[in-house]
């Protein structure tokens, strides 16, 4: 499998979204597409927040559906406020989306800092040396750079070396000198094959960064064209958005969302692809033993709902 690219659906999941696809078919209604949408949807975005750590408050959205990593990717490059007059900085082994896209809108006025790891020494080190040399050469570099520097931005597993970043000692170092900093992490090759844990996981504080994308057809074996994009809420105002189209209930907001899911107005859907994604999830848990009673009662109603409709 090319996980740096793309993996083949679990096979459950593959006959999930056949069996919706012959659902929808039989009834394009735009009364059943909304009732669908408005009760799957959240049902979902619960059971991926309890998966990536990342429960949210009532009524508040922190993880965006959208259609893969890069969407998310763009979404921030796109739309930073705080770039103006500012720099923000990247490793050299981003994936593209995270690392060229940035450098094509940068401006005399919106600069771009790239830092290396090419002098860590990963097979000789220890561990404890190599994440703090890690996050010193993080700190450095925004130290050196002329005037401030406004976000980090790096890939949890870097898909040209294979290096794994220690997120949560990285995020914990910078804050503690630079609280202001907006941390971004692109998960594409990590969700699935490692454990994510943002917020808070089984007891657990998570790594605690302020946005985190990733997509499903990876090592998570989902949906194609499935991805989350989560952002603390309370971050989401330094971004405006680059897509402004119908909510999945096919209504237009006028007026932003002012969390999260501000980023998923992205018109029609493939909706047979997104409610998949309970199934992907329930998968994961059996293999990683991590099957709690709320998220097995919420997949439940999930596959209840989709077979009434």
């Amino acid at each position: 499998m090319n996980s740096a690219n793309l993996c083949p659906r679990f096979v459950p999941v593959l006959n999930r979204i056949r069996q919706l696809y012959s659902q929808f078919n039989a009834d394009f209604s735009m009364q059943s597409r909304q009732e669908r949408y408005g009760i799957i949807m959240e049902a979902i975005r619960k059971v991926i927040g309890q998966h990536v750590g990342a429960v949210s408050e009532p009524n508040v959205k922190n993880i965006a559906l959208v259609r893969n990593t890069s969407e998310g990717n763009n979404q921030l490059s796109k739309g930073f406020k705080l770039w103006e007059g500012n720099t923000v900085l990247l490793w050299d082994e981003n994936h593209p989306t995270n690392n060229n896209v940035w450098k094509l809108r940068a401006t005399r006025t919106k600069k771009v800092k790239m830092f290396s790891l090419k002098e860590i020494d990963c097979f000789n080190w220890t561990d404890e040396r190599i994440v703090t040399e890690i996050c010193n050469i993080i700190i450095n570099t925004i130290r050196k750079t002329e005037g401030k520097t406004v976000l980090l931005s790096f890939s949890e597993v870097s898909n040209i070396s294979g290096i794994c970043m220690p997120s949560k000692e990285i995020v914990q170092r910078l804050r503690a000198v630079y609280p202001d900093i907006h941390i971004h992490i692109d998960g594409a090759v990590s969700w699935g094959g490692l454990e994510i844990n943002l917020k808070e996981k089984n007891g657990i504080q998570g790594v605690d960064c302020d946005s985190f994308t990733s997509s499903s057809h990876k090592w998570l074996m989902g949906p194609f064209e499935t991805g989350i994009f989560y952002m603390k809420p309370e971050r989401t105002k330094n971004f405006d958005i680059s897509i402004h189209a119908y909510d999945g209930k096919i209504d237009f907001e006028d007026k932003l969302p002012e969390d999260t899911s501000r980023f998923e107005l992205l018109g029609q859907r493939d909706e047979a692809n997104i409610y998949a994604f309970g199934q992907t999830i329930a998968k994961h848990n059996k293999i990683d033993g991590n099957d709690p009673k709320e998220l097995k009662l919420e997949l439940s109603f999930f596959k209840m709902i989709c077979e009434e409709n």
